[in-house]
């Protein structure tokens, strides 16, 4: 196996690893037995854990 497939391999293991490290802190409601609903709070969402993502600020929009 060439050696970037396997560097490309491991750094995917380590992100996923990391990835599912970072949701614990979520809540899940059932509304009936068909619907269940996680939630994460916005500022631990696993798409802010990426390195660009780092220094994001959230935007709102009021209505």
């Amino acid at each position: 196996m060439d050696v970037g497939l396997k560097f490309f391999d491991f750094i995917l293991v380590l992100y996923v690893a990391q990835a599912r490290e970072t949701v614990r802190d979520v809540k899940s409601f059932k509304l009936s037995e068909n619907v269940i609903y996680d939630c994460v709070d916005i500022y631990k969402q696993p798409s802010l854990s990426h390195p660009l993502l780092q220094n994001h600020t959230i935007q709102f929009e009021y209505i």
